[in-house]
């Protein structure tokens, strides 16, 4: 899910901000959140929830756009930054790339050009490559359903493929953990993200297939999917 956190008291620059973030977002067919905050405080204790993109017209007096980023990357978050402001003065700090400036009144294509550029690098970040028959193959983490351990390897499973590795389970879970991903047997992870239901001992895909959860595991799996869908 594509996070993302916009600091914006003008009604008017939420809507366009959300609007054209929605339609980008739809385009790529990409499940996302959107949070609007309209005070600085209340974002700032939210700052590390995993955000993606932060779009931030005002910070506060102690705290200025390079701060805010340096503060940003020191928990850890590599989210991209959109700084929105009034007038070109944004446009002299030499340490904001000025792709992620926005000046106000905002032009619908700089706005769309900018928010573009930023989903394009959280889709060249993080996709995974997987090697099938020697040939090495892009995969967006998001799109997996789930991983199996078969025979000689693995198999990673997605919405319209199947593709087949000689890596395994050990291999692959340290590129995708910390997403909604959930370990719930020794060869199998499930991407949270596509669970309709779960019964003991197994979790029930939105395609109609199912992926077993070891019986230790049960509770710790309910647990995870329901923070997963909070």
């Amino acid at each position: 899910m594509y996070k993302v956190a916009i600091l914006e008291d003008e009604k008017v620059y939420v809507r366009i901000f959300q609007d054209y973030l929605k339609e980008l977002l739809e385009i790529e067919e990409m499940d996302y959140q959107i949070d609007i905050y309209e005070g600085t405080k209340e974002l700032e204790k939210n700052i590390s929830n995993n955000y993606h993109l932060f779009v931030l017209d005002h910070l506060p007096e102690d705290m200025n756009r390079v701060n805010f980023a340096r503060k940003l990357k020191s928990t850890g978050n590599n989210a991209d930054i959109i700084f929105v402001g009034g007038n070109e003065e944004l446009k002299k700090s030499e340490e904001i790339p000025e792709a992620n400036i926005l000046v106000k009144p905002v032009d619908e294509i700089e706005v769309k050009e900018v928010f573009r550029k930023c989903i394009i690098e959280y889709f060249s970040r993080d996709s995974i490559t997987v090697i099938e028959n020697d040939v090495e193959l892009e995969v967006r983490p998001e799109d997996i359903y789930f991983v199996e351990h078969i025979y000689n390897g693995i198999k990673v499973q997605g919405e319209n493929y199947c593709i087949c590795t000689l890596d395994s389970v050990e291999d692959l879970f340290p590129l995708i953990e910390g997403r909604q991903f959930f370990r719930c047997h020794k060869d199998y992870i499930v991407n949270l993200k596509y669970v309709q239901e779960i019964e003991k001992y197994d979790f029930k895909l939105m395609n109609g297939q199912v992926v077993p959860i070891v019986k230790n595991m049960y509770k710790t799996a309910q647990k995870e999917l329901l923070e997963y869908i909070k």
